[in-house]
């Protein structure tokens, strides 16, 4: 990884498993864009790549980007029936990245199914990009992108980003336990270890008692004779 370079859009945002699909096909091949802090970040990687014989890639600096978003109190579209949110809107970042998300989807509309979506691009005129939560795509002048492509649902970008999250959560949540039960074991044995420690004193207390009767038991046989 290069100085400066922060990461891709994938890593850099959060998405609830509902938005998914939406969010990645409102992105496309953009999600794996990279975000950098600066323009000469940004150049340097490329002549690194270049240099290199790296490929390819797509570099967001931070200083340069301008986001903007939808204005949807002009559009009136608020309470329209399917209508979910911006895209930007249903996704968490970091605040410093904002202009860069705005940028991506700031001007995505996210509707509940195609019906509702085709329902709101003739009311705005097809102005705005609309995706909907099965991965269907309206672009603005009015095309439609989708069909089947198996299960779309399975298997996304985001869905792996999520699902490994997940499971490094899981992960710790069962070392925490592990070593809760570890340290409950360790707990235990030192108990069990004091109250042994106490049994044998006890024991030790009991014999010297048993010492002391005989030996006083002789004595009182010696004095009655």
């Amino acid at each position: 990884k290069l100085p400066g370079i922060i990461g891709v859009i994938a890593d850099l945002i959060n998405v609830d498993k509902k938005y998914e699909l939406a969010i990645e096909t409102a992105l496309g091949a953009k999600i794996q864009n990279n975000v950098a802090e600066d323009d000469d970040t940004a150049k340097k990687a490329v002549n690194f790549l270049k240099s290199n014989k790296g490929g390819t890639a797509t570099f967001i600096p931070l200083n340069m980007v301008r986001g903007e978003k939808a204005r949807l109190n002009e559009l009136n579209i608020d309470s329209e029936d399917g209508f979910l949110g911006l895209a930007s809107d249903l996704i968490d970042y970091e605040e410093r990245f904002t202009t860069v998300v705005e940028s991506l989807l700031g001007k995505t509309i996210v509707a509940e199914n195609l019906d509702k979506a085709v329902e709101i691009s003739k009311k705005i005129k097809s102005s705005l990009r609309i995706v909907t939560l099965d991965g269907e795509f309206i672009n603005t002048g009015g095309a439609i992108t989708g069909g089947s492509t198996g299960n779309k649902r399975q298997g996304t970008l985001l869905g792996r980003s999520r699902e490994i999250e997940e499971l490094k959560s899981r992960l710790e949540n069962s070392r925490k336990a592990l070593a809760e039960q570890e340290k409950e074991i360790l707990d235990k044995k030192e108990e069990m270890e004091k109250l042994l420690k106490i049994q044998e004193k006890k024991s030790e207390e009991k014999n010297k008692l048993e010492f002391r009767k005989n030996d006083l038991s002789k004595d009182l046989l010696n004095i009655e004779k």
